[in-house]
């Protein structure tokens, strides 16, 4: 939940975004993450996902995540019609960046929806990590990545998956997809290390925002 004096993040309308957002108990804690000397890191916290803001507190969210000890692709609406009300994505506390990688239009809300879902991209299907007493699992990916980096690898995933259909343009293809992540990375840990902790919205210098996106009349 946002907190008093907690400024809105000032997010584009149809602007498209990665977000990372920090993970319950580095919000709790507050306290920065660990540095690996190069690469990602399993413990930094950070969650990762893809925003649709379609309007100041509207929009969608996509993102691969945990609950119940199941992996699984969620996609949720704001504002929402449910009875346990939703923070507006703006004004939520968690994300700490918001990186734009391109124009949407109105008419691409459902074929979105549809591409990231389990349907058409396998790595948002259900996944249970290992049991440690039965030491099975079901498993869609790599029986030893890291938990906590799931999210991201979905991330990496859907945002190669989405240049190929033409919702997005990476500069470089797959080299593009994990600059990108390296962009938003680098912010999320530059934010956690000010106080108090910083949040911020950048367009990312990997991608080409022509605004275009895919044929709508694709199946």
């Amino acid at each position: 939940m946002a907190s008093k004096g907690v400024a809105p993040l000032s997010l584009r309308q149809d602007g498209l975004y990665v977000v990372v957002s920090l993970g319950k108990s580095k919000l709790k804690g507050r306290q920065p993450a660990e540095r690996p000397s190069s690469g990602h890191d399993a413990h930094d916290g950070f969650e990762w996902g893809i925003y649709w803001s379609k309007a100041p507190g509207t929009g969608h969210s996509f993102r691969y995540k945990e609950a119940g000890g199941i992996w699984q692709f969620e996609h949720r609406s704001y504002p929402s019609d449910s009875p346990a009300k939703k923070t507006p994505v703006e004004e939520n506390e968690r994300i700490i960046v918001a990186l734009q990688i391109e124009n949407m239009s109105e008419n691409m809300a459902n074929l979105l929806d549809d591409r990231l879902g389990p349907k058409e991209f396998q790595y948002s299907q259900p996944f249970r990590p290992r049991s440690a007493s039965h030491g099975s699992r079901m498993t869609n990916g790599d029986d030893d990545e890291g938990q906590e980096d799931r999210s991201r690898k979905w991330l990496g995933h859907a945002l190669v998956m989405l240049n190929d259909m033409g919702f997005i343009s990476l500069r470089d293809g797959t080299t593009s997809a994990a600059l990108i992540e390296n962009e938003a990375l680098t912010r999320a840990r530059q934010n956690i290390a000010s106080s108090p902790i910083g949040r911020t919205v950048d367009t990312s210098e990997n991608v080409i925002l022509d605004g275009k996106g895919p044929d709508s009349g694709a199946g």
